[in-house]
């Protein structure tokens, strides 16, 4: 197998990893935004749940902007990905699987 497949891969395999690290590192960052916000407002969420607010809608306060940023953000990052095609760029094989690369490699160790 030649050594730039075997790079093509590498990197696909670090795009992986990177985008599972950065979705974590966001996800981290949204919880401590949310924990900050309830705590800093613990009062007056007090006080809504006296006056008869329900509890689903003050936690649907505080989780809807979140929610509707991480939505459209991922939308994007989606679409940016269908735009660019990434995987194709960087995999000559076009996503072959791994027993179709050992395959190619045995084919090419042979001949």
């Amino acid at each position: 197998m030649c050594r730039a497949v075997i790079d093509g891969y590498a990197y696909e395999l670090g795009g992986y990893v990177i985008c599972i690290g950065l979705v974590i590192l966001v996800s981290v960052v949204f919880y401590l935004g949310i924990r900050s916000a309830i705590e800093k407002e613990r009062a007056s969420i007090g006080a809504l749940y006296a006056m008869g607010v329900k509890k689903h809608e003050v936690i649907l306060m505080y989780l809807a902007p979140s929610t509707l940023v991480a939505f459209i953000a991922g939308s994007a990052g989606w679409l940016f990905s269908v735009w660019f095609k990434t995987g194709e760029i960087i995999s000559p094989l076009k996503r072959k699987t791994l027993l179709d690369l050992q395959k190619v490699w045995s084919r090419n160790q042979k001949g």
